[in-house]
């Protein structure tokens, strides 16, 4: 859990153009996260753990002027995935998915306003797969 209030005290964007008082960029008002994990043992056939983790973010700015057309809204992250492990931990088969409400989150922006427009990039969209790992000894 983490809770911010944060403000520029004296910044100057340009000659004349101050951000006094504005919002710091990249700093939520409030985020917290968790995860929830626990393991089956299967006796002689290993174990089974789901895993279930998500994350809460308020919205943000992503430039000191703190224009609406250059923040981040506030989203949710959800992540699971289900492993199989063997009794010896030499194996493991996890199905895992990731941003599976398909959150469209903004990671960063570049301002081009006098060319007409912005650059946006964002995270990941839902994704999902399998991963074995096999650990040497």
């Amino acid at each position: 859990l983490s809770i911010l209030d944060s403000e520029y005290k004296e910044f100057e964007l340009a000659p004349g153009v101050s951000a006094d008082g504005n919002e710091m960029v990249g700093a939520p008002d409030l985020t917290f996260n968790g995860m929830f994990e626990y393991e089956f043992k299967l006796d002689r056939y290993g174990a089974i753990i789901p895993r279930f983790e998500f994350t809460y973010s308020d919205n943000i700015y992503l430039d000191p002027s703190n224009r609406p057309d250059l923040q981040m809204d506030d989203y949710w992250l959800l992540n699971a995935s289900v492993a199989w492990k063997s009794v010896e931990d030499q194996w493991e088969l996890r199905v895992w998915g990731k941003n599976l409400t398909n959150e469209e989150i903004k990671r960063d922006i570049f301002d081009f306003t006098p060319l007409g427009q912005n650059i946006e990039y964002h995270a990941e969209p839902k994704t999902y797969g399998v991963t074995l790992r096999y650990q040497y000894e």
